[in-house]
């Protein structure tokens, strides 16, 4: 293993017995004696024999020193001493850092940055989800991602194109049918079985070859969905990669998780139900449409009467359900992140009795996904039976006048049944548009989540080129480091320190002083404001805004 240059403890040692505590640190002295050792810790046991010791209060280092120098003139370290036991060896009573990506500085800060403090939108990745949900803008999206299947899709809307006409023509057969068994019927010659044989045949011919490029339809548009979410689901996995550490450490894992597999597969669905019958709803009603204007213009225009009762009702409640199935799906992250949070540090939540908490809060956010969802799936399930409502009073008027005229003679009996199909046609389409809606609805939220995870800010990029130290073996130095989660607030100011190779620093500081994220600045995790020296073998980095 390569000999490290730097090394670097956080909190590494509170966990120990104070004897393996000081065999461990007197190898590690022999053992890295030509290293930069730079230790964040809890005990102050660990750190008396430092080189230097760097106190931070409120992401300030306010004194530095040996152990006995600042025993002599640091308040705040002296105040630190005073809470361990004699000796140094134990560990501080308000010890809570627990983990080692972001300790309750970096938790302070993130809440200090989210109205309320409370958990931001995906947790803290700085996306809103309270917004309204803008329904064009993100259906247009989400259809764009189908542009790479593009040839494809033409291949599908032909397809469907035929099979609907030809599935619109056969009731028009059909009927001729009927008109050839009530006119033999009424004028006394008899029924033309061989007329009446070719016409049925010529029907089951239609109805079945309708039926076979419906299959071929719904099976290359099963492709192109499939390889859409897949392209999705790739978008989203690079960009798991190319996230900022700060919106990775603050995103609830379970929340992020939500979106790339619950919203993902809420996407699928969608698609996968929606663009078919889409589809053939939208060619199904023009087709309809032409073929009652050909059979009686009179009855076309009381069929049409429903188009604009039903995009009525179809508008006024998708007004009324969007906000609803936003709010599904925020709770259904922020329900997954409670339960995984709970289920990861089951432990801890045992030791500190919080079962009764923690079941308190399962409940709220549960009755919030539960009113979310009822009201969602209530609202829009009203468009269906309303729907079919209109389509029962369009069904009774053609009948009623379709009848009056077959008694006068205006149209033949095979006409009539054959529009009374076609209202049936004409209603059904209309009837699924608006329950298509309720998903699309739902899925478009989902989308609309996902597009937002994908448009948080990537990690930016080294500026180049990178300067060249003198030094090059372990020297770590900042220079008036300024750095904050948010630029308003404001966490380390004017931050500056050196370590220099063979000599050990070590960082203490009461709970929220900063210790950790200076740790994190170090890493390189995040970037600091103003300038910053990081002296290694291969150069150092420097930044100024």
């Amino acid at each position: 293993m390569r000999q490290p240059e730097i090394l670097l403890f956080d909190d590494s040692f509170s966990a120990l017995d104070t004897a393996t505590d000081a065999r461990l640190r007197a190898a590690l002295k022999e053992a890295a004696a030509d290293a930069t050792v730079i230790v964040v810790a809890q005990r102050v046991g660990s750190i008396v024999d430092a080189d230097q010791i760097l106190v931070i209060e409120d992401g300030v280092i306010v004194d530095r020193g040996t152990h006995r120098e600042l025993l002599e003139t640091s308040p705040t370290y002296q105040e630190i001493v005073s809470t361990q036991p004699a000796g140094g060896g134990g560990v501080m009573a308000e010890q809570t850092e627990t983990k080692p990506a972001q300790d309750a500085d970096t938790k302070a800060a993130a809440r200090s940055r989210r109205p309320g403090g409370g958990p931001g939108p995906m947790g803290g990745a700085g996306m809103p989800t309270e917004k309204a949900m803008d329904f064009g803008a993100s259906l247009k999206r989400l259809f764009g991602q189908l542009r790479p299947e593009r040839t494809l899709v033409g291949v599908v809307i032909l397809l469907g194109a035929a099979s609907v006409a030809l599935a619109v023509i056969g009731p028009k057969i059909l009927g001729n049918a009927t008109t050839v068994i009530f006119e033999g019927l009424i004028s006394g010659t008899g029924i033309d079985f061989g007329h009446l044989h070719t016409i049925l045949w010529w029907v089951v011919v239609i109805y079945v070859a309708s039926s076979i490029l419906s299959l071929i339809q719904g099976w290359i548009l099963n492709g192109v969905t499939q390889r859409t979410v897949y392209r999705l689901r790739e978008d989203v996995e690079h960009k798991v990669h190319r996230l900022p550490l700060g919106t990775s450490t603050s995103t609830r894992a379970a929340r992020l998780l939500s979106r790339v597999t619950n919203d993902i597969d809420n996407v699928s669905q969608t698609l996968q139900q929606t663009l078919s019958r889409l589809f053939t709803s939208v060619l199904t009603v023009i087709g309809v449409l032409v073929m009652m204007v050909v059979i009686s213009p009179l009855l076309a225009l009381i069929a049409v009467v429903s188009i604009p009762l039903t995009l009525v009702i179809v508008t006024q409640v998708a007004k009324r359900s969007q906000t609803k199935f936003v709010a599904q799906w925020k709770h259904t992250g922020e329900l997954n992140g409670q339960i995984e949070e709970t289920y990861t540090g089951h432990s801890l939540v045992k030791v500190f009795g919080r079962q009764a908490r923690t079941q308190e809060e399962f409940d709220a956010k549960n009755e919030e996904l539960y009113q979310a969802s009822f009201g969602a799936q209530f609202i829009s399930g009203i468009i269906m039976p309303a729907t079919m409502f209109i389509g029962n009073l369009v069904y009774v008027a053609v009948a009623v006048v379709g009848g009056v005229m077959v008694a006068n003679g205006a149209l033949p009996l095979g006409d009539i049944q054959a529009f009374i199909q076609y209202s049936r046609q004409f209603q059904q389409p209309l009837s699924q548009l608006g329950s298509m809606f309720n998903l699309l609805q739902s899925g478009v939220a989902s989308a609309e989540r996902v597009f937002e995870f994908l448009d948080a800010d990537d990690q930016s990029d080294d500026p180049d080129p990178a300067d060249t130290p003198e030094q090059f073996r372990g020297r770590l130095e900042f220079e008036d480091v300024k750095f904050s989660y948010d630029q308003d607030k404001p966490l380390i100011t004017g931050l500056s320190m050196v370590a220099e190779p063979g000599k050990t620093v070590a960082i203490v500081g009461p709970t929220g002083a900063g210790k950790t994220t200076l740790v994190n600045l170090i890493m390189r995790f995040y970037e600091a404001r103003r300038r910053t020296h990081h002296a290694r073998r291969h150069g150092h980095r420097a930044h100024d805004p």
